[in-house]
């Protein structure tokens, strides 16, 4: 399960989104002359896009480029929103100490320069670097600032992932979940606007309440029927969305995780129904790695 949970950390941790739309005013805040500048950018959103299709070292060598630049020209920021870039790309590439020494870096800038967008990227970032380099308790405490940052800063989104990050971090730590922490985690789910991104993060949040109550982290009855009604949740909202592929892919991880739930109920056969579907539609989804963890269960069954 190392590697499974590895997967899951870098997506926690995959905000460059996040990081590019602080690109362009970073780099005409700083001292780069309007041609440096305007190269800035555009290696920055050659590593955005060498990030999107995989090629990590062509990524993580646009961005150092991108640092380099900046830190020729003397600007700060342009520096922190290149190393911000590059930070993701070195954790997705397997040097999350590489990462951190990044998003160190852009905090401090962030701070001296009283950015706060920046310090929020920062924050969400390090604390999936550090749950990577295994220090679960700067993780927690990472994620719990951002949620409360975020929702200060007018963020549901990103506060809503923070909390479920931060639930996923304690059971995968062996903690027991609290009812007021599943409850402020499954409010800002809630608060978010009917979309994609609040689907996926109920389909994230359900499955970390399935792994608590199998593991005992909690009061079972109360996190299967929390954990059963997330899914269900999300479940149906994918037949509200627009876009096949994403639907499907939403489709089969609720329909996954609603089976796991009933394995752990003993009702094998409702079990494999819904594993069954949920094959059917991780085929649809167009991401063959949806396939894996179904077949899995399925043959468990």
């Amino acid at each position: 399960m190392a590697g499974s949970r590895v997967r899951v950390s870098l997506r926690w941790v995959a905000e460059l989104l996040l990081g590019i739309s602080l690109i362009a005013s970073a780099a005409q805040a700083g001292s780069m002359s309007t041609e440096d500048a305007a190269r800035h950018r555009r290696l920055l959103r050659q590593a955005e896009a060498d990030f999107a299709r995989g090629a990590l070292q062509d990524g993580r060598a646009a961005a150092g480029e991108a640092v380099l630049l900046a830190d020729r020209a003397g600007d700060p920021l342009g520096r922190a929103a290149a190393r911000l870039v590059r930070a993701n790309l070195l954790l997705s590439s397997g040097d999350p100490a590489g990462a951190v020494a990044d998003l160190d870096a852009v905090l401090a800038a962030a701070e001296l320069e009283r950015l706060p967008s920046l310090a929020l990227a920062a924050r969400n970032n390090l604390a999936g670097a550090k749950l990577v380099l295994g220090d679960r308790e700067a993780a927690e405490a990472l994620y719990a600032r951002v949620a409360e940052d975020a929702t200060r800063a007018g963020d549901p989104s990103l506060a809503a992932r923070a909390s479920a990050n931060r639930l996923r971090v304690r059971v995968d730590g062996g903690q027991s979940l609290e009812p007021a922490v599943v409850a402020a985690a499954r409010a800002a789910v809630d608060a978010l606007p009917d979309s994609a991104d609040q689907a996926l993060t109920r389909v994230h949040l359900g499955e970390t309440l399935s792994r608590a109550a199998e593991r005992g982290q909690g009061d079972r009855t109360a996190l299967v029927g929390q954990a059963n009604e997330i899914l269900r949740a999300a479940l149906v909202q994918a037949d509200g969305l627009s876009g096949e592929g994403v639907a499907s892919r939403i489709r089969a991880q609720a329909l996954g995780h609603l089976g796991g739930l009933y394995i752990q109920e003993g009702r094998l056969e409702e079990a494999l129904g819904l594993t069954r579907r949920a094959l059917t539609q991780a085929g649809r989804s167009e991401v063959g790695a949806e396939l894996f963890p179904w077949h899995l269960q399925s043959a468990r069954l």
